[in-house]
């Protein structure tokens, strides 16, 4: 099942021209998925501060994205499919040192602590 943490970062990943690896380096932050649903940004660049401006311009329409992801992500964890995002304990630790990592991955089987010496 899907925790409402999920389902706002995957929102926020939704709307049109913010890109996502700064979602990712924001939300890891403390406070950072807070700050993102205020559209707000501690990066600061010309490429936050248009992110930022896009994003408070997305964040009317939040609760349609959180329902476009439920819509589109449950029926396929209900096949089995499972899903991990920078908020998760089990993300991938080789993934948390990159600066442009991705918000979430979904995968099927398990991850297991030992899968980050041989993979992502």
């Amino acid at each position: 099942m899907l925790r409402e943490e999920q389902v706002d970062l995957l929102a926020l990943c939704r709307i049109p021209a913010v890109n996502w690896h700064l979602i990712a380096r924001e939300a890891r932050r403390p406070g950072g998925l807070d700050r993102l649903r205020a559209g707000t940004l501690t990066e600061s660049s010309r490429t936050a501060e248009e992110a930022a401006f896009q994003l408070r311009k997305g964040l009317v329409n939040l609760d349609t994205l959180r329902a476009q992801v439920r819509a589109a992500v449950e029926p396929a964890m209900r096949e089995g499919v499972r899903l991990t995002t920078v908020l998760d304990e089990d993300y991938p630790l080789n993934l948390r040192m990159i600066f442009n990592l991705p918000p979430f991955l979904f995968f099927r089987g398990s991850l297991r602590a030992d899968d980050d010496a041989r993979s992502v």
